[in-house]
């Protein structure tokens, strides 16, 4: 069997054949990733400094792992996922207790000083009626500026 790309040994496994070796995955998806805190500590036994990850899911805390750290240890997958709909940046505030933001859907999540995860702490429709629903700013899955960038990742 000769050597395979990435690209060939995900879409042979995803097929039901045997690749050249196991596809490994790292951060392709916020369920596949690892935690911020983790993340830091391989980075640091694998003697990278500097550099900063971005969050695939501020919620759990996951990261979209920096190529270098992928090449290092071989990682087939690379992760590609949706903006918000609304363009929303979140504005993680803090204070002495912790971390808190509102996310695109008008749910407040807070992380406690010494926690490792966001959990959601208020929502715009814990009481609503029929009325509050109809008329709810609900998140636009169409809008275009989701998929801004996503040719770039692929």
């Amino acid at each position: 069997m000769s050597i395979q790309n990435s690209r060939e040994r995900v879409l042979t496994a995803l097929s039901h054949k045997e690749p050249d070796r196991v596809p490994v995955d790292l951060g392709a998806t916020g369920d596949a990733s690892i935690h911020i805190d983790a993340y830091n500590k391989l980075k640091k036994y694998l003697g990278i400094e500097g550099g900063k990850a971005e969050f695939i899911d501020i919620i759990q805390q996951t990261v979209i792992p920096e190529e270098k750290v992928l090449e290092i240890i071989k990682v087939d997958t690379r992760t590609i996922s949706l903006n918000t709909s609304n363009g929303l940046e979140l504005k993680i505030q803090k204070d002495e207790n912790g971390h808190w933001f509102i996310d695109e859907w008008g749910i407040e999540w807070k992380k406690p000083k010494y926690g490792y995860y966001f959990d959601m702490v208020g929502h715009p429709l814990k009481n609503a009626s029929i009325k509050d629903l109809d008329d709810y700013s609900w998140p636009d899955p169409d809008n275009p500026g989701r998929y801004e960038g996503l040719e770039k990742k692929s």
